[in-house]
């Protein structure tokens, strides 16, 4: 035999051992194993099925939730909707779509400040933000945490220069 055929060959009886080694074992503790077999199958059947139904809710929570808005615009728009009954006279309505989401969110949240918010609070807000993430505070730190911070009060500028006109 040549050396390829050799190969081969031993591939095939390592095969055929590991093979007739399993079946074996499974014949061994097969009396043991199938009493359980239909409580394994009913286990593993409802698993399947109960992540099917929860990834179904999961998809239709987040299709309803997602059309909620239209971020077109801060304006609310307003458009006109014709009902036909049946009849010969159609009745129109006004319809005003729903409000976007907060665009001062994000930065009330950043400066720690809730929905009605005075000027005082917000440059109490502003300062204390400036104090923990003013550059000269982390000047022997790494340059990652500088770069860090430089970020964070470049944001804290933003947000007070924004939230400044909103407030009360």
């Amino acid at each position: 035999m040549n050396r390829t055929a050799n190969r081969i060959n031993n591939r095939v009886s390592r095969l055929a051992f590991l093979g007739g080694g399993t079946i074996f074992g499974y014949m061994m503790i097969e009396p043991f194993i199938s009493p359980f077999i239909p409580l394994i199958i009913t286990i593993l059947g409802s698993l399947i099925v109960g992540f099917l139904f929860r990834a179904f809710f999961i998809w239709l929570a987040n299709k309803k939730y997602n059309s909620t808005y239209r971020y077109s615009n801060t304006q609310q728009q307003t458009y006109t909707r014709t009902q036909n009954s049946g009849s010969s006279s159609e009745k129109r309505e006004n319809i005003t779509s729903p409000p976007p989401p907060d665009s001062l969110l994000l930065y009330r949240n950043l400066l720690g400040l809730g929905t009605r918010f005075t000027k005082e609070e917000l440059k109490t807000a502003y300062r204390s933000k400036a104090a923990m993430y003013h550059p000269d505070r982390y000047a022997s730190a790494s340059q990652k945490e500088r770069e860090n911070a430089e970020l964070l009060m470049k944001q804290v500028n933003e947000a007070y220069d924004l939230l400044k006109a909103a407030a009360v």
